[in-house]
């Protein structure tokens, strides 16, 4: 797991856009790989994917609340989330040989990218609009730190 000293993290948003690319490549993963390293990459991508919405809702979504029409742009968010958490719940449990595995997965890779960009198009405007530049900087260690928390709860 890499630390916040290990990524180019300059504040909160680009922290949250890394992770973006990080779960993007893990779709990818999914996508190509066959197997036991399907699986693999499956549970890589829950993990990420979990651990993300979890640092997420603990340092993201309350800052967004506060900004002006923000309520319900992290309502939106929640939906998303929800259905994906869903999602990849339903995929790990079918398995990766299952003859549906990958319509569904197509389908929710989908969600997962689009929710992704309705974060950086809608909810990172706003952070950006409301919370002080200073502010967004010194959260990236908080919410890298949540991460890594849930990561660790996961894992146990």
């Amino acid at each position: 797991m890499a630390t916040p000293n290990d990524r180019n993290d300059t504040d909160l948003i680009t922290a949250i856009q890394s992770d973006h690319q990080e779960v993007k490549s893990l779709l990818e993963k999914v996508s190509n790989a066959t197997g036991s390293a399907r699986t693999q990459a499956l549970q890589a991508l829950v993990a990420k994917a979990s651990a993300h919405e979890a640092a997420e809702q603990e340092h993201v979504h309350p800052l967004t609340r506060d900004a002006s029409g923000g309520e319900a742009v992290v309502e939106q968010r929640l939906q998303e989330e929800s259905k994906g958490k869903a999602g990849l719940m339903e995929l790990e449990r079918l398995g990766v040989e299952a003859p549906e595995f990958d319509e569904k997965f197509s389908t929710l890779k989908a969600a997962i990218i689009e929710h992704a960009e309705n974060e950086e198009n809608e909810e990172h405007p706003l952070l950006r609009q409301a919370v002080d530049e200073a502010r967004l900087r010194e959260l990236v260690g908080p919410y890298r730190d949540a991460e890594q928390r849930a990561e660790s709860q996961a894992s146990v």
